[in-house]
């Protein structure tokens, strides 16, 4: 076989190292703009998805404020309908202990007011804070 071709032909010139020693380089010049690309890609990725999970974290909080919000508006709505009702029912006890007829009667009826006036202010209490 070596005695059909002639040595220099199964020695690549000059040319030839010069040309693969180019496509060498650009090859790993295209390799490393690619791996660059493909980190860049990576980091676009993560970046969005945090501001995704970010945003949905965003929304869940402002939900659950707006949620506690409404309870503590009904609760406060609630407890104004509870201090009308003991104001209400002051009223009638006062009204019933000004035509009570005996001293028992009378007294009863003051610590029912009493008791009553208590509930009120716990209540109004609890409104304010």
């Amino acid at each position: 076989l070596h005695d059909a071709l002639p040595i220099s032909s199964l020695q690549p010139t000059n040319i030839d190292k010069t040309l693969l020693k180019a496509l060498e380089d650009e090859t790993k010049a295209a390799e490393k703009e690619a791996k660059r690309d493909e980190r860049k890609a990576r980091i676009e990725k993560s970046r969005e998805a945090f501001f995704a999970y970010d945003l949905k974290v965003a929304a869940e909080t402002e939900a659950r404020m707006e949620a506690a919000e409404q309870k503590a508006l009904e609760e406060a709505k609630k407890d104004e309908e509870i201090v009308q009702k003991l104001k209400a029912a002051i009223q009638k006890d006062e009204e019933d202990a000004a035509v009570a007829q005996t001293k028992e009667e009378k007294a009863a009826k003051q610590r029912e007011i009493r008791k009553l006036l208590a509930e009120e202010r716990r209540m109004e209490r609890k409104e304010r804070q």
